[in-house]
């Protein structure tokens, strides 16, 4: 429910409403979905919460979703920050598959 609420809302967030609400939120799907949802309106900063926040989540699938919008809205810089995600094991290799794709992503840019 949370998570469709995020999205019907989306456009009317700003930056720091969705960095808000993404700290206070305890459940992975919605933290995903406004991961998403911030990086479609706000590609900038989204790429900022998620080279703070990447490392600190507890979530898999949220990892997964802040590496393949690094690899949709991140630079170069963002390879190495990406780069050991590739190894450590995760559920259906979520990790893992989304590092490989942002990488070859990010290096054709």
């Amino acid at each position: 429910v949370r998570k469709a609420a995020i999205q019907s809302v989306s456009s009317e967030l700003t930056a720091k409403d969705f960095l808000i609400a993404f700290i206070r939120e305890k459940h992975s799907q919605p933290r995903r979905s406004l991961v998403t949802e911030m990086s479609k309106y706000h590609p900038s900063d989204a790429v900022q919460l998620i080279r703070k926040y990447l490392d600190k989540d507890d979530s898999y699938i949220v990892q997964a979703e802040m590496i393949r919008q690094l690899g949709s809205y991140g630079d170069s810089s963002d390879i190495k920050r990406i780069e050991p995600y590739v190894k450590p094991w995760s559920p259906r290799k979520i990790l893992r598959n989304a590092a490989n794709k942002s990488l070859i992503q990010l290096q054709e840019k």
